[in-house]
């Protein structure tokens, strides 16, 4: 709620709700933060104000060396912390019971009253229960032992005591009270201007309607003897408080009245506190501590120059004023660490690295949100908002520390944020892998630089200053790296895929919807998978990982596939050689389980790790590396297809020259296998097209060392192609010419007169073999699909005569 502008709402739900809001919560790290509630007590206290502050403001209010009344200004933003201040007061006093027997503290909060008249009651009958609380706890300590039989004894009308003259001194202040509540305006009294003849008029009316109330028809009595004996019947109430007072002051006793949210009261409420404050610090051996927001209420003040106030009334009302002092850094940071742990801790979850100091050292990511956070109120508001990022659902799956800097991002950001939310696209994908034509990187990082100069500006570049910018701007470096450079995603990989981490296209959404998306798998979920693989593997159990692996990847599609692949490459870097052995083996015998394409990302992402990974000395060696790849390979050699050999060497350029010659040769020696008594193209005809192709030009560049000869291996391609003719168009698709625009031929006016025939040659070697297979195609009428004019020309072509030219 703002300082003028207030609902009759908001107040009756804070008076009701008031005595909750100052009960301190649980000092444990799972709760004592959450609610932003102030705390009660000194044992508390996390910012170590207990160790000096609060001693030299208890030194002040209570030691103040003349009887004079005393206001304590006690300054300090929203959120600083001074309502704890105020009951760190009150425990502080209560802690020393011999040196502050006679002191009497009452605390007040104006922001719960809703008018002028309720205010000034409430504010005097507060002062005067605290005065007589120590006479009512005397009476009934007496009479304890004789309640049973006390209503039926004569009442007491004994002398009054002269030692503690405090009923007498609350029943004045009570009448006080009540007097100017009830006044409005006429003749001066107590600094308020009250009207004789309304009291004596409001009075007769309340008397009679409230007859059966006593305390309250009683203080209408008064004040129609207050309104008929005017001035005189008020002076004598306020000497009676000021005798009160003095013998409070002879026994180094002090009244002390704590008052709080005065910030938070409109301009009409305000200046009736200062004026009620202003006339009660003139009573003597009074000290009233007033908590506010000091600029708040000069702003306020200020609005009111034409009715004698202005900004610098304020300093008329306080004599002494003490400014909350600022958190220490180290004690922000501390509780800050303390209560993400705690939070984890109830996930399961550890403290990231990049969010544990050191002694010696403190991580770039902490020592940055640890700079954001000024007040117990900004670390109460953060920290309640990592929670709801981190405890979103049963798992939000997200990375820690990332939840923790893009919820600083939202809080003390909003608007950088907002704008964050809505640049995925510029933030997670790699430039150099949407724009594959060459480009001048200079030029990228200039447009990439204006684009990141407007996510973090907004329209207006320079509202939020130089230190701001450079505190979003470090915010961001450190969720997403330098996104100005084109190349800065290509490092990133399969860590942040396992990790969670928001600079990933994948995961980037998790933060801000609380949830991963629909059929994702979480890192959970992963963690779960490969602790069972790891286990299976351990025993030898290569039929249980292939079990796993089949029911695993069953019915994922192919985003969330890629995703997993990325994760398996990531964890199985630990792994023992024993580990990925087992973990090869179930891998192929899960082959005809899984799809063909899978099956070869999975035994490529196995190779690659055995292949590039630097392993622990004590486990792996580079020896133990070759041998394992080599085995994989050899089995993978033997299980897998031919197309899905064909898959691996094509993509997967990790293996090393020496491994892949050897799968090579392996592969041809396959091939040259299917062309004999199997069908090649496996139902796949763009496959085995393909297949033809690769493995034609591998046998020449391999050459000698190639287990088959090329006339060998053109030979059984040609045979092939007449034993299953229905492949023809595919095969006569290696020697035509043609682009997606336009049909595939072998006759062209582009074309030399020898070429049709060389590219048969190079391709079949004697083509006139296939002339079986042509007629077999023509006679069975069998479709050529999009090839039908290779089949048109290929038949011209054999009708020549046999000559190197038409």
């Amino acid at each position: 709620m703002s300082a003028t502008n207030d609902s009759s709402q908001d107040r009756s739900l804070a008076l009701v709700s008031s005595a909750d809001a100052k009960t301190p919560a649980p000092h444990d790290a799972k709760s004592h933060v959450s609610s932003d509630r102030p705390i009660g007590t000194l044992a508390a206290d996390r910012y170590g104000l207990k160790l000096s502050f609060i001693p030299r403001l208890v030194r002040v209010a209570l030691d103040w060396p003349t009887e004079d009344g005393l206001v304590v200004g006690l300054y300090g933003s929203w959120g600083i912390g001074k309502t704890s201040v105020l009951n760190m007061f009150r425990d502080y006093v209560h802690q020393k019971p011999e040196q502050y027997q006679n002191v009497h503290v009452a605390s007040f909060n104006p922001w719960l009253y809703e008018d002028t008249g309720a205010l000034v009651t409430s504010f005097f009958a507060t002062i005067a229960a605290e005065l007589d609380k120590d006479e009512q706890e005397d009476e009934k300590k007496l009479w304890a032992p004789f309640e049973a039989v006390r209503g039926l004894l004569p009442k007491a009308k004994g002398k009054k005591d002269e030692k503690k003259p405090w009923k007498e001194a609350a029943r004045a202040l009570k009448a006080m009270g009540t007097f100017l509540t009830v006044a409005s305006k006429g003749i001066s009294l107590f600094g308020f201007n009250v009207d004789a003849k309304l009291v004596k008029d409001a009075v007769d009316a309340g008397t009679g309607a409230f007859k059966q109330v006593g305390e309250f028809s009683s203080g209408l009595a008064g004040l129609a003897e207050l309104a008929d004996g005017g001035q005189k019947k008020f002076d004598t109430h306020r000497s009676t408080v000021e005798e009160a007072l003095r013998t409070l002051g002879a026994d180094n006793g002090r009244l002390v009245v704590l008052i709080d949210d005065v910030d938070r009261m409109n301009k009409t409420e305000l200046l009736s506190l200062l004026r009620l404050i202003r006339t009660v610090a003139d009573l003597p051996y009074v000290t009233l501590v007033v908590a506010m927001d000091d600029e708040r209420v000069r702003d306020i003040l200020s609005k009111a120059v034409s009715e004698g106030y202005g900004q610098g009334y304020l300093d008329k009302i306080v004599q002494v004023p003490m400014h909350v002092p600022l958190p220490e850094r180290d004690a922000i940071k501390n509780e800050l660490v303390a209560q993400i742990e705690a939070t984890l801790s109830a996930t399961g979850h550890t403290l990231p690295d990049s969010l544990t100091p050191s002694e010696y050292s403190e991580p770039a990511e902490l020592r940055r949100l640890v700079s954001l956070v000024r007040t117990p109120r900004d670390l109460a508001r953060y920290l309640n908002g990592v929670r709801m990022l981190l405890l979103a659902g049963a798992d939000p799956d997200i990375h820690t520390t990332d939840a923790a800097l893009i919820e600083a991002l939202r809080i003390f950001y909003p608007d950088v944020y907002d704008r964050v939310r809505s640049h995925k696209h510029f933030l997670t994908v790699d430039w150099s892998y949407e724009h594959r034509a060459p480009k001048d990187n200079e030029q990228v990082r200039s447009a990439r630089t204006a684009e990141l100069d407007a996510l973090i500006g907004g329209q207006n570049a320079e509202s939020l200053g130089a230190r701001k910018e450079e505190s979003v701007r470090d915010l961001l470096r450190l969720l997403f790296g330098d996104v100005t450079d084109p190349n800065a995603h290509q490092t990133r990989g399969a860590a942040d895929v396992a990790e969670r981490r928001i600079r990933n296209f994948a995961f980037f959404d998790n933060y801000f919807r609380y949830a991963p998306r629909t059929g994702m798998v979480t890192r959970r979920e992963t963690e779960d998978f490969f602790k069972r693989v790891w286990a299976f593997a351990a025993e030898g159990n290569t039929i249980g990982i292939a079990e796993i692996l089949a029911a695993e990847f069953a019915d994922r599609d192919e985003a969330v596939e890629d995703l997993m692949l990325q994760e398996l490459e990531h964890n199985i870097r630990n792994a023992s050689p024993h580990v990925m052995e087992r973990l090869g083996e179930g891998l192929l015998k899960a082959n005809e389980r899984l799809s063909p394409n899978l099956s070869v990302k999975l035994l490529a992402k196995l190779l690659r790790v055995a292949v590039t990974s630097q392993f622990h000395e004590d486990e792996w060696s580079p020896e133990k590396a070759k041998a394992l790849t080599q085995k994989i390979l050899q089995t993978a050699a033997d299980s897998l297809s031919v197309i899905q050999l064909y898959w691996l060497l094509t993509h997967e350029n990790s293996l090393g020259r020496e491994n892949l010659q050897k799968l090579n040769a392996a592969w041809i020696l396959r091939v040259d296998k299917e062309l004999r008594v199997g069908d090649l193209f496996e139902g796949d005809a763009h496959e085995g097209l393909n297949v033809f192709a690769h493995a034609l030009n591998l046998v020449r560049q391999l050459g000698d060392s190639c287990p088959v000869s090329l006339n060998e291996f053109q030979s059984e391609m040609v045979k092939y192609i007449v034993r299953q003719p229905e492949h023809l168009p595919q095969a006569l698709r290696m020697a035509a010419r043609g682009t997606t625009s336009r049909p595939l031929v072998l006759l062209t006016t582009n074309r030399s007169e020898t070429e049709p025939f060389d590219s048969l040659k190079n391709a079949f070697g004697d083509y006139k073999q296939l002339q079986p297979a042509y007629e077999a195609f023509r006679e069975k009428k069998l479709d050529a699909g999009p090839y039908g004019r290779l089949i048109e020309d290929f038949g011209t072509i054999l009708a020549l005569p046999s000559r190197d030219a038409p």
